[in-house]
């Protein structure tokens, strides 16, 4: 082989191959990635080191933060219920009339 093919074949490795292997080895990891979020089993250091210092499987319920507004700051609407009449949602009968078809204009050869 010589010194032009080899080179022909380094740039085709390159150009054409890497990228293809790159592509797979992405879609690969996304779908680990998926299987890993839909089982719940999830590979992230902070899952794996939580579970590991846990004997038992035991765990403290999850910690809700405290709210950034408290309920003396803003407005507070008072909800009233509003009856209304079976009558009045009663719709009347839509009165309308058939429109006659529109047709397509006549076709015209232009000269």
């Amino acid at each position: 082989m010589s010194f032009f093919g080899f080179l022909i074949l380094v740039l085709i490795g390159y150009f054409v191959i890497w990228p293809i292997v790159k592509v797979a080895m992405r879609v690969r990891s996304a779908q680990r990635q998926f299987r890993d979020a839909m089982s719940g089993t999830g590979t992230s250091a902070g899952t794996r080191a939580s579970q590991t210092s846990r004997p038992g499987g035991w765990s403290r319920p999850f910690r809700h933060k405290p709210k950034k507004f408290g309920p003396e700051v803003g407005e507070y609407v008072a909800f009233e219920e509003v009856d209304i009449a079976e009558e009045s949602t009663a719709e009347a009968p839509a009165d309308f009339s058939a429109e006659p078809q529109v047709s397509d204009a006549e076709w015209e050869d232009l000269k």
